[in-house]
């Protein structure tokens, strides 16, 4: 399989050899261990992966902003979902924090946002952003949202997505 069809590309120069080799995609991260590359790619949030070489690609699952765990065996992202509007227009909005464990395939969801979050009215909503971080020793997942002017942090277990802690502020 040569991956998705996607315009977007990143070159890899190999440093032994001189050659150049090209990812499909965007938005590339490596795998702690380096054997690795997990990016975006298609015209949706679609997360695929490749070895570093470029060879091997494949969709791992929908969703957007993947961060490796410590061990490269799972992925931590926000999983997508996509609301219709109107007749041929769909808005997606990243809603839960998921985990794909790599070897299997099986994708569990940790936590939804909208559980962690306050309420507030939806014209906000559109306004957040998010960040994942996996801790050194892989059992707990960091979750930073930023919402109009207040951000949130939350520190959920990474086998349960029990909050374990949870600040939050105003930004300036």
């Amino acid at each position: 399989d040569e991956g998705p069809q996607d315009k977007r590309v990143a070159h890899v120069g190999n440093v032994e050899t001189g050659e150049d080799i090209v990812i499909t995609g965007t938005l590339h991260t490596w795998s702690p261990d380096g054997t690795q590359v997990a990016y975006y790619a298609g015209p949706t949030l679609t997360i695929w992966m490749a070895n570093t070489d470029g060879s091997n690609a494949r969709q791992v699952t929908e969703g957007g902003l993947p961060v490796w765990s410590p061990d490269s065996k799972q992925l931590a992202f926000w999983g997508v979902h996509f609301e219709p509007v109107g007749k041929y227009d769909t808005r997606t909005s990243m809603t839960e924090i998921q985990v794909v464990d790599l070897a299997s395939g099986t994708v569990r969801t940790l936590a939804r946002k909208d559980d962690l979050l306050p309420p507030v009215d939806n014209s906000s909503q559109e306004n957040e952003t998010g960040s994942l971080a996996w801790s050194p020793d892989g059992s707990l997942l960091a979750v930073g949202i930023q919402r109009q002017k207040e951000a949130f942090l939350f520190v959920l277990s990474a086998e349960t997505g029990t909050v374990r802690a949870r600040e939050s502020g105003t930004l300036f």
